[in-house]
């Protein structure tokens, strides 16, 4: 179920005192409706956010110089290219479940995760449009309740090598409201 945030008939004040309460830690929040829900109970994935003051002043500390703009972004084209690399060569590995990068709304991207055959079926015992026994063997070459299992196994996996990238570098964010004009904070999990 999506999180529909705080915003609905009389919340008023409870946002009111949210958004107060959320000012106080600006550093770890954005207010955007920048990136894609996870499903599948994913955690959320970033990386591109960097602030180009903050960029600029490690940039003057390391190289004694002024960072462009051009430079700027060139840096976090590279960074999206870096991050797509590595999603590629994690999902040559998987057999029901593709790893992409997604660009941000305003600025950014993130790891999305999604079932590589999504358009015919769900492999989710949970969903009435869980894949059957035949479509299982077609694609899969085993039962329904094998691939299943083998499906939810690979999303264990995913889970962690998302969770493990926050070592190298990405920004790991939690929605922590969602509001009904598509805004939403995030704040990054620490």
């Amino acid at each position: 179920m999506e999180n529909r945030g705080i915003m609905q008939p009389g919340g008023t004040l409870q946002a009111v005192a949210m958004l107060e309460n959320l000012n106080t830690m600006e550093e770890n929040i954005m207010g955007t409706a920048n990136f894609k829900p996870m499903e599948y109970g994913m955690p959320m994935v970033c990386g591109g956010m960097e602030d180009f003051e903050d960029l600029a002043e490690k940039y003057m500390a390391e190289f004694g110089e002024e960072l462009t703009e051009g430079a700027y972004y060139g840096y976090l084209e590279d960074a999206a290219e870096n991050a797509q690399e590595i999603a590629e060569n994690f999902t040559e590995n998987l057999k029901f479940h593709d790893v992409t990068i997604i660009g941000g709304y305003y600025y950014g991207f993130q790891f999305y995760v999604e079932e590589k055959f999504s358009a015919r079926f769900d492999l989710d015992r949970n969903s009435e449009y869980c894949i059957d026994n035949d479509d299982a063997h077609y694609y899969f070459d085993m039962c329904r309740s094998a691939a299943i299992r083998a499906a939810d196994a690979e999303k264990r996996k995913i889970r962690r090598w998302l969770e493990n990238l926050a070592n190298r570098g990405y920004s790991v964010l939690v929605c922590t409201a969602h509001f009904s004009n598509g805004e939403a904070f995030y704040r990054k999990v620490s």
